[in-house]
């Protein structure tokens, strides 16, 4: 579960660091140009052993900043206890005008703070991406065009990552995205859309919540010893810092973004 979870957050940061820089993204379209909408979803992880977990979304969109709430609705994996996970619920709020965003984890009432300007201009100019239309389909309500997506990183093409996206023929906006890797299929499914104002005050930080010195430490917090948190506080974690399913999510960033 904790593997699917770095898997979904990464996705969010991604999206938030790429949709802020460059229009090869259908989601930066969409924060330039589109009004105060609100839209709902659905993430669903099969992985491999044939446990399935699936988590709500919401997007909020706004004068150039977005949020995304994630929560964890049910899962059939082995002996976990959703109640007790330190990740669900989370929120990414990002911010075009500051170039900033943030990670959020409620249950821990901390967040941490990403510089979008050295992160995402860093990845656009070396993002390469490669799209090719399948066809057309009707996913829910919208009529969509059906792609193929490769993308890659120019100075690690090792980085390759492929994932099918339906992107509705009104608006580009992106109403299913399938990915998949060696231990889990994930798919992003747009339930509903509505135009309307957007509430400012979703995309401030909640009051009394903790700063972190990083977006791991904050992570890492209460998925090892407090010993071990302490020095994730203090330096980037090592194989021996971190247990065996978030060093396969962090495998699962370098593939997405090198890094």
């Amino acid at each position: 579960m904790k593997r699917t979870a770095v898997f979904i957050l990464v996705v969010g940061l991604l999206v938030c660091a790429f949709a802020q820089q460059n229009n090869y993204n259908p989601w930066a379209k969409l924060l330039k140009n589109a009004p105060d909408m609100t839209i709902t979803a659905r993430n669903t992880s099969t992985q491999k052993d044939g446990a399935v977990s699936v988590l709500s979304q919401k997007v909020y969109i706004s004068k150039g900043k977005m949020r995304s709430d994630l929560s964890l609705i049910s899962t059939t994996e082995k002996n976990y206890d959703p109640a007790k996970d330190p990740m669900f619920p989370y929120s990414v709020i990002s911010d075009a005008a500051s170039a900033k965003a943030y990670m959020i984890i409620h249950s821990k009432k901390g967040y941490a703070e990403m510089n979008l300007k050295d992160t995402g201009g860093e990845l656009a100019a070396d993002y390469v991406e490669e799209r090719k239309l399948l066809g057309e389909e009707k996913v829910g309500k919208w009529d969509c065009k059906k792609y193929n997506v490769k993308s890659y990183l120019k100075s690690s093409p090792q980085t390759r990552s492929e994932r099918t996206v339906w992107e509705s023929k009104k608006d580009g906006i992106p109403v299913k995205v399938e990915m998949q890797d060696a231990q889990a299929k994930v798919v992003f499914l747009v339930e509903d859309i509505r135009f309307g104002a957007v509430s400012a005050s979703l995309f401030e930080l909640p009051a009394g919540y903790k700063k972190a010195a990083s977006f791991m430490a904050l992570f890492m917090e209460g998925l090892m010893p407090a010993e071990e948190t302490q020095k994730t506080n203090e330096t980037e974690p090592s194989g021996d810092d971190t247990d065996k399913d978030a060093l396969e999510g962090m495998d699962m960033l370098k593939k997405l973004i090198g890094k």
